[in-house]
């Protein structure tokens, strides 16, 4: 069984709008997406959450997200 790398395109460009910290929230996002592609096992499929949670749930980097599922 071969595992394949999987090439994204960046989240770049970020719209103007945007505050720094939104930058900093997409890179975290696709690292982590990153992570759940490139893992094995569950465990990393599922380290990710933790982080997401505390963007989304805590507000982390001044911004909690609007809709986001409960």
């Amino acid at each position: 069984m071969s595992r394949h790398a999987v090439i994204r395109s960046p989240p770049w460009p970020v719209p103007a709008t945007d505050s720094p910290g939104a930058i900093h929230v997409a890179l975290l996002r696709e690292v982590g997406q990153a992570m759940r592609d490139a893992s094995i096992c569950g465990l990393g499929q599922t380290a990710w959450n933790a982080v997401e949670s505390a963007i989304d749930r805590l507000g982390v980097f001044g911004q909690a997200e609007k809709g986001v599922r409960s």
